[in-house]
């Protein structure tokens, strides 16, 4: 985990200020299963078993995509992030290359 002074500005801006913030790596490994239509659905029951199961103080979930990755762009667009920066990586693999920060708020637990 970063320390919050070397997170992009995107992050910053993002964070939540009344419960936690929670980032996703997602992949589907096996391409058996790509186009299936499976993952939004468990994106969402993720999200929904952190928020319930895992910690209730999770508010907010970040994914942050590639910029030329469309195809996941959707799906999680599909799973209700909402796009709101672009920035390119600080460090590792992706470093200067740019993403889409996305944001999803998660406020409906019972759901």
């Amino acid at each position: 985990m970063l320390p919050v002074k070397d997170l992009p500005q995107a992050y910053l801006n993002s964070l939540s200020l009344t419960g936690k913030t929670f980032s996703i790596d997602f992949t589907i490994g096996n391409t058996d299963y790509l186009g299936k239509g499976l993952a939004a659905p468990t994106l969402r029951a993720f999200m929904h078993f952190i928020c319930t199961q895992i910690d209730p103080n999770v508010d907010t979930f970040f994914i942050d995509p590639i910029i030329t990755n469309p195809r996941a762009i959707h799906v999680y667009k599909q799973a209700g992030f909402i796009p709101k920066d672009e920035f390119l990586a600080n460090n590792g693999y992706f470093e200067n290359i740019k993403h889409i920060m996305m944001v999803k708020k998660f406020e409906d637990k019972d759901a």
